[in-house]
C-alpha cells in the first residue's frame, strides 16, 4: 500500500508531461501552419506561448526564433528585436544573432547592432557582409549627430496608430491608404494584426493650414479586404487602385482595379477588374 503511495505521484507527474507535450505538439502545428499560410500575427501569439511553457533551451531558441520572424515579417521591430534576444540568450546561433542585428539596426539601435555585427565579423566565413552593415551602423550613426537638411512633420491629422502609406495629392485634396479600423474593428488581418487597409481623401484648408474632413471611400472602391495604392488621371476623375486577398481575406493575389471618381462628392462607380494581359 505505502508502495501505491509512493508510485501515484510520480504516475500522475509522467501522465502530466506527456499531456502537456502532446499539447504544445498540437500549438506548434497550428502555429506552424498559420506562418506557413504568412499569418504572421495569429502565429507570433502560439509561438510565444511555447517559447514561455518550454524549460528545454534548444526548443525555446526555436520557438523564440520564429516569434521574432512572425513580427519581422509584418516589420514591428521591437518586437522582434525582443524575441531573438530571447532565442540568442537560450542558445548561441549566429543565424538567430544574424537575424536580431538586422532588426537592431532597422529601428535604428545602431551602437547595438554593431555589437553582434562585431562578433559575427569574428565568427562567421561571411565576413565582407558583416563588415559592410557594420560600416553602415557607423555611418548612420555619425549621420544621426548632424544637423537635419530638411524638418520633417508629422502629420498628426492624418496618421492613425495603425499604417498609413500611400499618399497621393493632387487638386488640394489627398488620397491615401490606411489599416486603421472603425468600419469594423472585428475584422482583423491576420498578417500584422491590423485593420483591413482602405483608401481615405482629405482635403486641405489653407485658413487652418491643415488636411481636414477625412473620409473613407465609398464602399464601391473599400471592399471587405486589402485595398492599397492608387493612381488618378489628370482630370482626377479616373482612379486606378489596388485590390487584395480576396476572396476570403486570405488571398495571395492582387489585381488593378479602375473606377469613375467624383472626389467633391466623394462618390465613386463603375469598379472594373483590369483585364488580364
Amino acid at each position: 500500500m505505502n508502495a501505491m503511495k509512493l508510485f501515484l505521484p510520480v504516475i500522475v507527474m509522467l501522465f502530466s508531461v506527456s499531456a502537456i507535450k502532446a499539447q504544445n505538439r498540437k500549438l506548434q502545428e497550428k502555429a506552424d501552419a498559420l506562418f506557413e499560410n504568412q499569418e504572421f500575427y495569429s502565429a507570433a501569439g502560439l509561438y510565444e506561448k511555447l517559447a514561455e511553457s518550454t524549460e528545454a533551451d534548444a526548443d525555446k531558441a526555436l520557438f523564440a526564433e520564429k516569434a521574432g520572424d512572425c513580427y519581422a515579417g509584418f516589420l514591428d521591430y521591437a518586437r522582434a528585436v525582443r524575441w531573438y534576444q530571447t532565442a540568442f540568450k537560450s542558445e548561441v546561433i549566429l543565424k538567430v544573432e544574424d537575424k536580431l542585428a538586422e532588426m537592431l539596426l532597422a529601428s535604428g539601435q545602431y551602437a547595438e547592432a554593431d555589437v553582434h555585427y562585431s562578433h559575427l565579423i569574428k565568427n562567421s566565413a561571411d565576413k565582407s557582409k558583416y563588415f559592410d552593415r557594420s560600416e553602415s551602423c557607423h555611418f548612420a550613426a555619425g549621420q544621426m549627430l548632424k544637423v537635419p537638411a530638411y524638418e520633417i512633420v508629422n502629420m498628426q491629422e492624418l496618421n492613425s496608430p495603425y499604417s498609413d502609406y500611400s499618399p497621393l495629392v493632387i487638386n488640394g485634396r489627398l488620397l491615401f491608404t490606411s489599416a486603421r479600423t472603425g468600419r469594423d474593428s472585428a475584422r482583423i488581418f491576420n498578417y500584422d494584426g491590423q485593420g483591413f487597409s482602405d483608401i481615405f481623401q482629405a482635403r486641405y484648408d489653407s485658413s487652418l493650414q491643415k488636411w481636414v474632413n477625412i473620409t473613407r471611400l465609398p464602399n464601391d472602391v473599400n471592399g471587405k479586404f486589402n485595398e492599397g495604392t492608387v493612381s488618378l488621371n489628370s482630370k482626377a476623375d479616373e482612379m486606378l487602385f489596388m485590390r487584395c486577398n480576396e476572396p476570403n481575406g486570405k488571398g495571395k493575389i492582387c489585381r488593378i482595379y479602375s473606377c469613375r471618381i467624383d472626389l467633391g462628392r466623394n462618390d465613386a462607380s463603375k469598379v472594373t477588374a483590369m483585364p488580364l494581359g
